[in-house]
């Protein structure tokens, strides 16, 4: 009896799956103005530059990243998704522009110490392959 109303339900729910409520979001996560990333090419003077000017504010087309919204970046290779996700990370704090997570600026004087306790407390990240270390296991750790 238990598998049928749970089957029921399901069903339900597999019905209504276009009249979804629509979700209250949280506070700003993530807020940008002008962040601009180039990178100096070895034994040149060139400059290559990988974002520019990308704005996530209430002022900007794109509105700040909430507390509980799924946010999807995508775009061709070599468009910058990375640089910008390793901005957002704080794992590159080599930008010009400001960002602001969780409320907190972070700029290229914040310090390795901080970035790091930042990322181990507030940010997470889901990687397109696995980067695990194949010489090792759960159980060597």
């Amino acid at each position: 009896m238990t598998q049928q109303i749970e089957s029921n339900n399901y069903i339900k729910k597999e019905n209504d799956i276009f009249n979804l409520e629509k979700k209250e979001l949280g506070e700003n996560v993530v807020l940008c103005k002008n962040i601009s990333k180039t990178y100096k090419l070895p034994g040149a003077e060139d400059r290559v530059t990988a974002l520019k000017d990308i704005n996530l504010n209430d002022q900007s087309e794109v509105r700040p990243i909430k507390k509980g919204e799924f946010v999807m970046i995508r775009g061709p290779s070599g468009g910058g998704k990375t640089t910008l996700l390793n901005i957002l990370g704080t794992l590159d704090s080599e930008f010009e522009g400001e960002l602001e997570i969780l409320g907190t600026k972070i700029t290229n004087q914040s310090t390795d110490e901080f970035l790091s306790k930042m990322r181990l407390k507030n940010i997470g990240f889901v990687f397109q392959t696995f980067n695990l270390i194949s010489t090792m296991t759960a159980i060597g750790l």
